[in-house]
């Protein structure tokens, strides 16, 4: 992704977003300091271990030892999850929320909420069964006329393979990790379309399971080059593909493409677009291991949540010129 350069989110970093994670400081070294502790157990189960093999001490003093030895790790791992999961809430509370308003007051974040699992399916846009389905850092709001929702979503689902020797392995398959954004569209429309990977279009099987594609679908053939060779569309409606998908969306779908440097996939539904940007690393985390969050990272949020300002503008969807109210 790009980055941006911002002189005031600059300044805000180092005259606001420095002072609260300062603040959490404490918190942070107790869950590094937990963590580093609970990994100091294992070179004490590995040396019992030994000691056990050459017989310097009796099995039934080394079994005791190394069943203390797991028991004091567990607690230290699980109190460092524990104040893990503390520091960032905390963090989220106090920096990310900062972060939300600074770039836009009237926003709304909710660090522990996600975009509900029916706005997902109604998107048409993963029709995979999925048997998980987990989110956090949840904005709503609006940008001009457009109200919109975007969060950080993680679905998949398991699936089971009989190894050599006969038993069942359980496989976590992704079919999602990464922002998803959904917003009212400045067109009506009745049919379904769909815009994905021009990658995806070399295995059918994919893009019927994945996006849903049926009998019913066509292959929608548009005039512009590098959208072509970026995207692939299939719609219920050619016309109306037409119709909503102009070439200067085109340009603006290509663009958004290059700015996040990953895939990105659009459907149009019921009077809604839906947009889901593949990440392959979380959303809004801090890292225990360093103090704070370097700007760099700051930038990287800022850039995240500029998102939503970003698909709505570029996809100009408060031009509200087709009579939708």
């Amino acid at each position: 992704m790009k980055r941006s350069n911002n002189v005031e989110l600059k300044r805000f970093y180092e005259e606001r977003l420095r002072t609260k994670m300062d603040d959490l400081e404490g918190l942070r070294l107790k869950a590094k300091k937990l963590l580093l502790a609970g990994f100091g157990a294992l070179p004490v189960f590995l040396l019992l271990i030994i000691l056990m093999k050459f017989y310097v001490i009796a099995k039934s003093t080394g079994w005791i030892g190394i069943l203390v030895t797991i028991g004091v790790g567990g607690a230290l791992f699980y109190a460092s999850h524990i104040a893990t999961k503390k520091y960032t809430k905390q963090f989220k509370a106090r920096v990310v929320q900062e972060l939300v308003k600074f770039v836009n007051p009237d926003w709304e974040y909710f660090p522990e909420k996600k975009i509900p699992e029916s706005v997902y399916e109604g998107s048409k846009m993963f029709d995979l069964i999925h048997h998980f389905y987990k989110g956090d850092d949840l904005v709503v709001g609006k940008v001009g006329q457009t109200d919109f929702q975007s969060s950080e979503l993680h679905t998949g689902y398991f699936e089971e393979k009989k190894g050599r020797n006969g038993k069942v392995k359980k496989k976590t398959v992704d079919v999602f990790h990464g922002l998803f954004f959904h917003a009212d569209f400045k067109k009506h429309f009745s049919g379904i379309t769909y815009v994905v990977p021009e990658k995806a279009k070399k295995d059918e099987n994919f893009l019927t399971k994945l996006f849903g594609f049926e009998k019913e679908f066509q292959v929608v053939k548009l005039e512009n080059p590098e959208f072509e060779r970026a995207f692939h569309v299939k719609s219920t409606d050619q016309i109306e593909a037409r119709y909503l998908i102009t070439p200067a969306m085109m340009e603006k779908m290509v663009y958004l493409r290059k700015h996040f440097n990953c895939e990105v996939s659009f459907s149009f539904v019921e009077s809604r677009v839906y947009c889901a940007i593949q990440l392959k690393y979380g959303l809004f985390e801090p890292n225990i291991s360093t103090a704070g969050v370097p700007y760099r990272e700051v930038e990287l949020f800022y850039e995240l949540f500029k998102v939503n300002e970003l698909i709505i503008n570029e996809l100009d969807l408060n031009t509200r010129i087709w009579t939708k109210a």
